[in-house]
């Protein structure tokens, strides 16, 4: 299974440390973005700083950056301008789907809609056919360490039936017995940040997850 390590972090030297264990495992990683308004978390957001740092130290890491923000378009294009590979929007914010899709192809980087824990699949859907690739978060936008959403195994299906070729993440909560219940589901990526950092061992915790 696709694993992509997530960082979620208040200040660049957490970011830093996260950013060089990565790079001995894997070949993406997932930056939490929070601006404390779309929810209460509020992360490190510098995405020149993090390019510049990994420029200078050879690190070959992709970067999709998971906005959870007000201002979607404008955060995009920051993240988009310095090197992203995939922004991930959140279904619940404001944006003009044209302007960031064309944004995207300019960059030659992916667009992927997060969907909350509390938002209904159903009620986005005039939205849904402009993606191919989903987010399911199993848990609420911003913190890192939350329980895992049992109740978005269902809309990992009910996206999955709908949108037979998209891609679809499952991020929050993830740890092995929830990775495989994401698989079974239907997902074809999981973000994991404290079961593959807070583990003595993040490679071991990271390849685990991928040999399910």
């Amino acid at each position: 299974m696709k694993v992509i390590p997530a960082i979620n972090c208040k200040d660049f030297d957490c970011v830093s440390d996260k950013l060089l264990k990565s790079a001995e495992f894997s070949d993406w990683v997932q930056i939490d973005v929070s601006d404390g308004k779309f929810s209460e978390a509020v992360t490190w957001d510098n995405p020149k700083e993090i390019f510049s740092f990994m420029g200078e130290l050879g690190l070959a890491l992709k970067v999709e950056a998971h906005l959870m923000v007000e201002d979607a378009f404008g955060e995009s294009l920051r993240w988009l301008a310095a090197g992203a590979k995939r922004v991930i929007v959140q279904a619940e914010a404001d944006f003009d789907i044209e302007d960031l899709t064309r944004s995207c192809a300019e960059y030659g980087a992916e667009l992927m809609l997060s969907i909350s824990p509390k938002t209904d699949i159903g009620d986005k859907s005039n939205l849904l056919p402009a993606f191919n690739e989903f987010q399911i978060l199993s848990v609420s936008p911003g913190f890192a360490g939350q329980k895992f959403d049992g109740n978005s195994l269902a809309k990992i299906k009910s996206l999955r039936e709908l949108f037979p070729n998209a891609i679809i993440e499952v991020d929050g909560g993830v740890n092995a017995e929830t990775a495989e219940q994401a698989k079974s589901a239907g997902a074809d990526i999981i973000t994991s940040a404290s079961y593959i950092f807070e583990n003595e061992n993040p490679k071991e915790a990271f390849q685990r997850l991928a040999s399910i």
